[in-house]
């Protein structure tokens, strides 16, 4: 089905920013998108423009499933006249135009996701807040487990319930389970992490028997259930194992994720690209690597840090096109699975380089 999103005037009247809406062309969508929000969206709407996948589009352009069509009030000097507004961008000589859809999709299937909607910013400070005084509460991390066990239950849930939107059905009491279950287990240490994952994948099997009674589509299902549980469910328990060597290891990986995460979202939201934002996350990677080296907080020593935060700068975004590649599209809702999509990579990978590293000291 085509997601709708909405922007200024348009949200405003409809009451949302983003819906799905059913309709075989742009002109289907609109007339349904007018019935659903009734007299005061379709004035708006006769003065906006309609984009698709970031193009201009005319009411006979199909859209299918995974299309993206957005409503943009004029920000200045009234509306295009409608001739104008809705004339079908020229397309390519000798290309199809199923294949220049097919262009235009592509790059949102892996796409950097910013969610605008709603008090995002103060939401990420609290989790923020959240996570550092996590690392200096309980013993062994237990602390620091509470809101990675919670984010990590949230995305399992969530990543599990838009799935099954898509016609898929992993078991949302697992992929649950298995998402806050694997930070709790790390306060244990790695083997307790370790037991929690190859636990999943029986449980995963069994809900699957259970609900389909089909061995063959239990073992999609199975498959479909770990891919919404495991990621996530490692990625949470990541800085509670950190913690397990230094405070200092999970502090830093905290911290590069943190200012990473502030720079792409507060550059990158408002950008034209998707280059800027990831672009700003790195550079304030780097700026705080070098505050870190300067510290030289343990168990870090000599330049050690900045291998560190290298590897941050690289995988922090890998892990959010790693995240969408997770969902059915990149833009589905699923903000828990997102508060922990830089630690998908850089977290395990992390953890991995600091046990390596205090092994040679």
């Amino acid at each position: 089905m085509p997601v709708l999103r909405l922007f200024a005037g348009a949200r405003d009247a409809a009451g949302t920013g983003r819906d799905e809406v059913p309709g075989s062309t742009v002109g289907e969508v609109l007339e349904a998108a007018r019935r659903r929000y009734g007299a005061d969206f379709a004035r708006v709407l006769d003065s906006c423009r309609v984009w698709v996948n970031g193009e201009g589009s005319d009411e006979r352009d199909p859209v299918g499933e995974g299309d993206e069509v957005a409503i943009l009030p004029p920000v200045s000097g009234g509306a295009a006249p409608t001739a104008q507004r809705r004339r079908p961008p020229p397309r390519p000589r000798g290309k199809s135009r199923r294949s220049a859809r097919a262009r235009r999709r592509r790059p949102t299937r892996y796409a950097v996701v910013y969610d605008v909607d709603g008090p995002r910013v103060r939401l990420g400070f609290l989790w923020f807040v959240a996570a550092m005084g996590g690392l200096f509460l309980g013993e062994n991390g237990v602390g620091l487990a509470v809101p990675y066990s919670v984010a990590g239950a949230f995305a399992g849930l969530q990543m599990a319930t838009v799935w099954r939107e898509h016609g898929r059905h992993p078991n949302k009491a697992v992929a649950a389970a298995v998402g806050g279950v694997a930070p709790a287990a790390a306060t244990a240490g790695a083997g307790a992490v370790g037991l929690v994952l190859i636990a999943a994948v029986p449980l995963a099997v069994f809900a699957a028997l259970a609900e389909s009674g089909s061995r063959r589509k239990a073992v999609s299902e199975a498959g479909f259930t770990l891919q919404c549980s495991i990621f996530v469910g490692l990625a949470a328990a990541s800085p509670v194992l950190a913690i397990q060597v230094e405070v200092g290891a999970a502090l830093a990986l905290i911290l590069l994720v943190s200012i990473y995460e502030m720079g792409d979202y507060l550059i990158g939201s408002g950008a034209t690209n998707s280059i800027e934002g990831p672009a700003a996350g790195i550079a304030g990677i780097a700026v705080f690597t070098f505050a870190l080296w300067v510290a030289s907080i343990p168990p870090f020593r000599n330049d050690s840090i900045l291998a560190f935060g290298a590897m941050a700068a690289v995988f922090a975004p890998v892990g959010q096109l790693f995240g969408s590649a997770l969902l059915p599209r990149a833009d589905s809702p699923a903000s828990a699975m997102r508060r922990l999509d830089t630690l998908l990579i850089l977290g395990p990978v992390f953890v991995v380089t600091l046990w390596a590293y205090l092994d040679m000291l």
